[in-house]
Parts: structure tokens; C-alpha cells; sequence
């Protein structure tokens, strides 16, 4: 063995030993090494398919054209409706509307006598201004009555009616008269049968409502 200089143009020193032998060997056993570590023969690799079938073309695009044809369809749909203007609702329909509503809240059963009589009159005097023009939820009671008094538009039973009808919502409402189930029922039927004798009558909806008579 020589050591020294890096520079080969410099004098080294060499140094003489005895051959050294070394011998490696596996910790694994010779069987377990032909048992275990056994490798087997690679595989060939699988093959791809090297074209699509055509029968693949023509089903994705009748899926595609299904699907276009499903978004127009639905677009023009929505476009229609939404430029459709709703149909509105007749005077009668209104008011049967609103009792309906009315009725479900059960202000009654829940001791509100007066918040009840005070809508259910409202819903009436709204319903003789859009049916007959009649400026009645603008007017005291007493102020609607003297124009009824002169007007033509009703007959003597319809004003008689109202008077009443009128009349019991103001006491109820002003003079805290607690009212009886038997006399909440005629107030309900007298607002209803005014609206049902005095309603239009080409009616291009016919009512559906519980409150419609047959």
C-alpha cells in the first residue's frame, strides 16, 4: 500500500502487510432463502384496447341531445310562466279569501273578540268598495250609513243587512260588548250572505272555499 503527497510528483512512503481475507455471509438460512425469498416469472402485461366501439359514439350522443333538448324544454317552460300575468281575483273570491283566513286564526277561542270583529268588518267594507266602488273602509259606520240611506245600489233587504250587521261589529268593538257564540256565528253569516247575494254574476272563477254556498 503507498500513502503520501497528493502531488504524484512528490516521494511517497509504501507500506507492506500480509493479504487480509474477509468472507460475507447471509443471515437468512438456505432453505428459508429457497422458500421465502422464492421469485416468480413477471406476467406480460394486459392489452388495452386499441379502438372504441362505435356503438359507444352514438349512445353518448343521444345522451347529450336528450339532455339539450330537457334544458330547452325547461327554459322555455319557466320563460312562459313567468310572462304569464295572473289572473286576478274577483271581489267575492277576495272576501272569501280573507274570511277563510280569518276563521283559521281562531281569535275568537283565543279570546280576541274585538281584533276579530274589527278585520271581519274591514273584509266586508273592502269588499262593497271593489265590488260596487262604495268608499266604506274610509267611513265611520254612521258616515256609511247615510250614504246607503240615498244610494240605489242596494236593495232595502241588503241595507237593512248592513245596518245590522255594522251596528254589532261596533259594539263590539267600541262598547266592549263580549259577544255570544250564537251571535259571532250570524255576524260570520250575515258578512257571508251579504258577499254571496250581492256578488258579480258572470263569475269567470267559480269559488271553491268552504264559504261558498253550493
Amino acid at each position: 500500500m503507498r500513502f503520501g503527497p497528493a502531488d504524484p510528483n512528490e516521494i511517497g512512503q509504501k507500506i507492506l502487510t500480509d493479504e487480509l481475507t474477509a468472507k460475507v455471509e447471509s443471515v437468512v438460512p438456505d432453505t428459508a432463502a429457497q422458500t421465502q425469498l422464492d421469485i416468480r416469472e413477471s406476467m406480460s402485461p394486459l392489452e388495452l384496447p386499441r379502438t372504441i366501439p362505435w356503438w359507444v359514439f352514438v349512445i353518448g350522443i343521444l345522451l347529450l341531445a336528450a339532455l339539450a333538448a330537457g334544458y330547452y324544454y325547461w327554459r322555455k317552460r319557466r320563460t312562459q310562466k313567468a310572462a304569464e300575468p295572473e289572473t286576478p281575483l274577483l271581489p267575492h273570491e277576495i272576501a272569501y279569501r280573507d274570511m277563510e283566513r280569518l276563521l283559521a286564526e281562531k281569535l275568537i277561542e283565543r279570546g280576541e273578540s274585538k281584533l276579530f270583529y274589527l278585520r271581519l268588518s274591514n273584509i266586508l267594507r273592502h269588499y262593497i268598495e271593489d265590488r260596487f266602488g262604495l268608499r266604506a273602509p274610509e267611513r265611520t259606520t254612521e258616515e256609511f250609513l247615510v250614504e246607503l240611506r240615498n244610494s240605489l245600489t242596494f236593495d232595502p233587504r241588503h241595507k237593512d243587512l248592513l245596518k245590522s250587521f255594522l251596528r254589532h261589529c261596533d259594539m263590539v268593538k267600541f262598547a266592549e260588548l263580549q259577544p255570544t257564540s250564537d251571535e259571532v256565528d250570524g255576524a260570520i253569516g250575515s258578512c257571508k250572505r251579504f258577499v254571496d247575494e250581492t256578488r258579480a254574476a258572470k263569475v269567470e272563477h267559480p269559488a271553491t272555499s268552504i264559504l261558498t254556498t253550493a
